[in-house]
């Protein structure tokens, strides 16, 4: 069967365009597709940092195209046929915009990306290489910032097509917000993820001033599967939420279809993930479990279309966080809309668009209410 897939793949030959130029999962990727020879691959990034970032692996990339957005002529038409691909997930305007906020950036001197852990940590645990943040600077110095947690799908995450889409939207709105890059797959054994996630809030807090950002009341921003692990980590378990990892709770979470309940993934992704586990991993768990009084407010919302959610039983999603709320008295305001399918992140061209824009609002308004209790 194999055989026939990789003889039908040689024959029908394609081009493949990584978005992730510099990323070690894509060159490796990109270093067994050229060896098999099984089709052509374009690399999007920086073509210093891609030839580097392949000699640091060891990836062979020799056949690949490398194109620099900040100097390809032909980027706009590359953009327009991307999300002509993938229609229904993302637009031209969000995912251009959010590209050229990272170059524009870049090319102004500020440093974008920051790991996350020491050289020492990384030695004990190599796999936190990969753990990172993606720094987008506001308008308002000394304002709330937003940790932006994209969705993934085992070995692809959504850091670039959600999280940087988001970011400019939270650029336009004056917020400093950061991108996290966590691990997944084989890599997020050991609830690795919600290690990350705690570490990303760590290491802003604690760089509060050089950053330029307000330390208390951050927002948490995150989509599908990211939405499942940042709901666990807003809650006060002791062995999965904030307090196991000494950090402060958010001001407030804002979810786009988060998954509560894996379902019957649940054993695919233990298999995948972390097969030799002695115990429940944070997959495991449903986020609407872990739902107390004392949980932060949330604003949540899911599509009636959303396909990747039926995938999972939607009545066990969006409906059981929302019952979890209101049985706990959580502040909060809910959305299911006609059309928001799955991966949209802003929402652009549905019903969710705008979505950002009235999160952001409540979360104002919640920490704003929280200020007042504390004066009185």
């Amino acid at each position: 069967m194999f055989t026939k897939l990789i003889d039908a793949l040689k024959a029908t030959r394609r081009t493949i365009v990584f978005t992730e130029g510099p990323d070690a999962r894509i060159l490796e990727a990109t270093d067994r597709l050229l060896k098999d020879d099984l089709m052509d691959v374009i690399l999007i990034g920086n073509v210093d940092e891609v030839k580097a970032a392949a000699e640091k692996g060891n990836f062979c990339i020799c056949k690949a195209t490398i194109i620099d957005p900040a100097t390809y002529e032909g980027m706009d038409e590359m953009v327009a046929k991307m999300v002509e691909l993938r229609k229904g997930k993302m637009t031209a305007e969000d995912c251009a915009k959010g590209l050229n906020r990272m170059i524009e950036n870049y090319n102004s001197g500020i440093q974008i990306t920051y790991k996350l852990y020491t050289d020492e940590e990384i030695a004990a645990v190599p796999t936190r290489q990969k753990a990172e943040i993606y720094y987008f600077p506001g308008s308002d110095p000394g304002g709330k910032f937003v940790l932006v947690i994209g969705g993934n799908a085992i070995h692809t995450s959504a850091e670039m097509r959600e999280g940087v889409s988001t970011a400019e939207w939270l650029n336009e709105l004056g917020y400093t917000c950061f991108v996290l890059r966590y691990r997944i797959g084989d890599q997020a054994a050991d609830n690795a993820p919600l290690e990350d996630v705690s570490r990303a809030v760590r290491y802003i807090t604690e760089h509060a001033e050089q950053f330029h950002v307000q330390p208390e009341d951050y927002a948490v921003l995150a989509y599908s599967s990211g939405g499942q692990i940042a709901g666990l980590f807003a809650s006060d378990s002791d062995t999965l939420g904030h307090k196991a990892y000494g950090v402060s709770k958010p001001g407030a979470l804002l979810l786009g279809y988060p998954v509560n309940n894996f379902f019957e993934l649940k054993p695919v992704w233990g298999l995948l993930i972390d097969p030799y586990a002695d115990g429940p991993r944070y997959f495991d768990y449903n986020v609407s479990d872990y739902i107390t009084p004392d949980y932060p407010p949330v604003y949540h919302w899911y599509g009636k279309n959303d396909v990747t959610l039926a995938k999972m039983y939607t009545p066990a999603q969006g409906r059981v966080i929302e019952k979890a709320l209101v049985k706990n008295g959580v502040p909060h305001i809910f959305h299911h809309y006609h059309n928001a399918p799955h991966k949209i992140g802003p929402g652009r061209g549905t019903d969710a668009e705008g979505w950002i824009t009235e999160a952001v609002a409540f979360w104002e308004s919640q920490t704003a209410a929280k200020a007042a209790d504390t004066a009185a």
